[in-house]
């Protein structure tokens, strides 16, 4: 008997097999570079309830403020040097909504390249590893976060909490999934023309 046509007359266990042993290869490929994004991110004092309220308060107005300041922005190093200049600015907002709130948290920010965990806009995702970010701290800054991307303007795209939107700014993007089982699958079993 032909391999192939053993094949074809077990493909049913032959599949179960491979499904089982391949169940984790899926291939992504995306269309974005990492090197054109900065990330905004805040960090709670703690997951207290007030410690949370006080972090999103702070990306609020931090958030309205750059959207402001990032408006006519066309490019990660024009976007990179306004986000540097204004971080003394962005520093006080932080401050001042933190004293309007009765919160004594220090308030740190910085700038750098930090790791994030894989993140999903809706159907876009940002897979983990490093990337560039301003990085608002508050307190301790152990409690849950708060992400965004600056450029492209991810942030303001209307209510905060809709990440599934994003602006014709936003990387053009295309996700293919591909099954490599499937594909093999296809090549060896497929309907034969």
């Amino acid at each position: 008997m032909k391999f192939k046509n053993w094949l074809k007359e077990y493909k049913w266990l032959m599949l179960l097999i491979l499904l089982a042993l391949g169940a984790n290869t899926i291939e992504i490929a995306e269309e974005y570079d990492k090197t054109q994004l900065i990330r905004f991110h805040v960090l709670a004092d703690n997951n207290s309830k007030a410690s949370q309220e006080n972090k999103l308060a702070v990306k609020d107005a931090v958030v309205e403020f750059m959207q402001e300041e990032l408006k006519d922005s066309q490019n990660v190093e024009e976007s990179r040097r306004i986000i540097q200049e204004d971080m003394p600015q962005m520093q006080k907002i932080a401050e001042e909504v933190l004293v309007e709130r009765n919160c004594a948290d220090e308030v740190q920010i910085c700038y750098g390249n930090y790791y994030f965990p894989v993140k999903y806009y809706g159907a876009f995702a940002l897979p983990a590893g490093e990337y560039e970010a301003v990085r608002i701290i508050l307190g301790e800054g152990k409690g849950e976060n708060w992400w965004c991307v600056m450029f492209p303007p991810m942030c303001f795209t209307g209510a905060s909490e809709d990440l599934g939107a994003y602006t014709d700014c936003a990387p053009k993007k295309e996700i293919v999934v591909k099954w490599r089982i499937a594909e093999w699958w296809d090549e060896h079993f497929g309907d034969e023309e």
